[in-house]
């Protein structure tokens, strides 16, 4: 992939992340990243649970930092959506817990819009759970 197509990629799947449509941007990498890249979006597809190994991947170590980052950002914001939708006690640490690696993610990659919406969210599951002043904390940043 020439360098061009590849910043242009990654600003499509900003653009995505910036529109709270993560799966769209995880779509976006499946039809036009590079063979590594694309399987590294497969497995995460295929299974979530990859995101915690995703450093360790032996077919995606030539990825660099910024695209693994990107990946799990992906996930977790994904995860957020999906969690904020379950009201049990686990399913609200989840989307918490979801919420806030999604913020310091789309801070380091510069996602503000995203970081604001996920800290939003990281402070409602924490309202939620009866957790008033963390859920203060976290919305001041």
């Amino acid at each position: 992939m020439a360098k061009n197509s590849k910043d242009e990629l990654k600003k499509e799947v900003y653009e995505y992340l910036r529109k709270g449509l993560p799966l769209m941007a995880l779509d976006r990498i499946r039809s036009a990243a590079r063979d590594d890249l694309k399987m590294a979006a497969e497995k995460l597809l295929k299974n979530p649970t990859v995101i915690q190994e995703i450093q360790e991947i032996q077919e995606i170590q030539e990825i660099d930092d910024e695209w693994k980052d990107l990946l799990s950002l992906i996930y977790f914001s994904h995860f957020s959506l999906i969690t904020s939708e379950m009201m049990s006690l686990e399913g609200l640490a989840s989307w918490s817990v979801a919420s806030l690696n999604a913020a310091k993610l789309a801070r380091k990659l510069g996602i503000p819009e995203l970081e604001a919406r996920t800290i939003s969210n990281a402070a409602k599951a924490l309202s939620l759970v009866n957790m008033p002043e963390r859920a203060n904390g976290v919305s001041r940043g």
